[in-house]
């Protein structure tokens, strides 16, 4: 629980970003809140914070996503829109709250947004695409494990476009050196290929009893250069004949949609990122490719005992038939087609299969309009915020942390002494702030804020700021200090400083392209190339300031046939070519 407590403290909020006068910000959003930051989730079983976060379809309990200052937005019913896919034809509306997470500081509590899903929302998304496992194996080790949990922080959902793939390090993802982890790209597990038909034949059984060679058709394949049956081996346009027909070996994967893939060329073939590692034949061909990184890409199968099966011990040799099982009574490391195909549900969806949000929105509504106050689609932070859904399965609701009674009302009288009515159900006046809030006992600006270590810990600060004297880590005079947010400058801290979320960090200049709605012309927009100030980043694994580095991507925009859905509003945010004061924009 206390490990629970620590991770969640860094979902604190900190003081409102000042904003620089003398410009429109459009008549549907406020001036005074639109862009805001989405910060990371919170995995709601572990409590460990990540920008991915990956849960099946059906989980029912809460999300709790950073967002900063999203405690400015008390009076307002918040909601979250979450877009799926490739296309971004999945839109989920969620009710959301602000809640309190607990603090290490006794009697402190800090603002999170809550994603009710009580009602299930995500069992109608189909799970079209399939996850990529991005981890590094030492496959010349006796003792190597594949990743089998497919919650795991390293896969990867294919099935965005580039525009939407916060990875993607060039915006063509097709050199060699290129990545692009959530680039849309769909192989599915394929068995012999019928030469008269031209047509691959699509396993449904794993790979036992390989005995029958009518069986035989029924079965995935090894991912592997060479197959085996009935331990003879057979390879690339080698023939077998059954009942008058010819079938051949062509690789075990059958690529769909290919022309409209986001990685391509030698991206495919990148043996870290890529998608295959190996072809079969002389020539590249996504037709032939082999040593996939989809998931699982080894696995073990729970199977009775003496059941031959293609396995081995090394995950990378599949050679042989096994029939002697481990002492768990799971089989040797077989081709992850195997679990991949007895996971396969009604609707083709099996353990590895997936979707991902494109884009997230928060949002309320105020006199007809929509005000958005945090998206995806205009800040790159909020940009790598991903959710990643899968297949069916359990995941722990009853970690007793900010959990609500979902009890139904019209108003306060309807609800215990304890709880107020916000947005149609009871809330704990303990943990929502819409309720009136909780005290906050932590220190004043001059008092110590370090740990036994010298290490500044901006939670026990009423500023969120604990540095030393020049805005580092020195290790004397550690204390808390006074924000200035009137300058949007915070705790200002340099590279390499501790931090626990972004604001603690300097902000530095930042030059791209955003499209850019027109306030006096409803329905038009365009691309212009804009300067903002944003923070540093706050690396969550050495929790210390990073500087931002250049995404590279560019937007794709036809002005004879504008799509200004996704368009910001004009903000105090931001400048761009043509304002008056883009040559002169400097960071405060």
């Amino acid at each position: 629980m206390m490990k629970l407590l620590i991770l969640l403290m860094i979902l604190i909020s900190c003081s409102p970003t000042g904003n620089r006068g003398g410009r429109s910000t459009g008549t549907a959003f406020s001036a005074a809140v639109n862009g805001l930051t989405m910060n990371h989730f919170v995995d709601p079983e572990t409590g460990n914070v990540s920008e991915k976060l990956s849960i099946p379809k059906n989980y029912s309990g809460n999300l709790y996503l950073a967002v900063d200052n999203i405690d400015r937005l008390s009076d307002k019913i918040l909601f979250a829109r979450l877009r799926f896919g490739k296309d971004r034809n999945h839109v989920k509306e969620i009710p959301t709250i602000i809640g309190y997470a607990p603090s290490i500081v006794p009697g402190q509590t800090q603002p999170v947004l809550i994603l009710s899903l009580s009602a299930r929302p995500f069992l109608s998304v189909p799970l079209e695409y399939d996850l990529f496992d991005y981890n590094t194996y030492n496959f010349t080790s006796n003792t190597v494990s594949i990743e089998q949990n497919n919650r795991d922080k390293d896969l990867y959902c294919r099935g965005l476009n580039l525009e939407d793939d916060p990875t993607a390090t060039n915006g063509q993802c097709d050199g060699a050196n290129d990545r692009c982890l959530y680039g849309y790209a769909k192989i599915i597990d394929r068995g012999l290929y019928n030469i008269t038909n031209q047509q691959g034949l699509f396993p449904t059984g794993a790979q036992i009893e390989m005995d029958d060679l009518d069986g035989y058709f029924s079965k995935c394949l090894s991912d592997q250069a060479t197959q085996v049956y009935s331990n003879q081996s057979f390879g690339l346009g080698m023939l077998l004949t059954v009942a008058g027909i010819d079938y051949t070996y062509r690789g075990p994967y059958q690529p769909v949609n290919s022309q409209v893939w986001a990685i391509k060329s030698n991206a495919i073939w990148n043996s870290q990122y890529g998608i295959f590692q190996q072809y079969l034949g002389n020539s590249r061909n996504i037709e032939l490719g082999y040593e996939s990184m989809m998931f699982p890409r080894f696995s073990k199968i729970s199977i009775n005992s003496g059941v031959e099966h293609v396995g081995s011990d090394d995950p990378g040799e599949m050679t042989e038939l096994k029939t002697d099982l481990d002492n768990d009574g799971k089989s040797y490391w077989m081709s992850g087609c195997n679990l991949r195909v007895v996971t396969k549900n009604e609707i083709n969806e099996h353990y590895g299969s997936c979707n991902v949000t494109a884009d997230i929105e928060i949002f309320y509504r105020e006199n007809g309009n929509e005000a958005i106050v945090a998206s995806s689609r205009w800040d790159s932070q909020s940009r790598k915020v991903k959710l990643q859904i899968l297949q069916e399965g359990d995941l722990s609701t009853s970690n007793g942390i900010l959990n609500p009674s979902f009890r139904t009302c019209s108003s306060d009288t309807a609800c215990a002494d304890n709880e107020c009515c916000f947005n149609g159900r009871c809330w704990s006046d303990q943990l929502v702030s819409q309720c009136g809030g909780t005290a906050n006992n932590a220190r004043p600006n001059g008092e110590l804020c370090s740990d036994n270590l010298g290490n500044a810990l901006d939670t026990l600060c009423l500023s969120q700021c604990c540095r030393g004297p020049n805005s580092g880590n020195e290790t004397a005079g550690i204390r808390c200090r006074a924000n200035d947010p009137s300058l949007g400058v915070y705790c200002n801290k340099p590279v390499g400083a501790t931090c626990i979320y972004p604001q603690s960090c300097s902000r530095q200049l930042v030059t791209k392209e955003r499209l850019i709605r027109n306030s006096n012309t409803p329905g038009d927009c365009e691309v212009r190339l804009c300067k903002s100030c944003e923070y540093q980043t706050c690396d969550l694994t050495s929790f210390t300031c990073q500087a931002r580095e250049d995404d590279g991507t560019t937007i794709e925009f036809d002005p004879n046939n504008p799509n200004c859905a996704a368009a910001a509003p004009e903000s105090s945010e931001w400048t761009c070519q043509g304002d008056p004061d883009y040559n002169s924009f400097t960071c405060p």
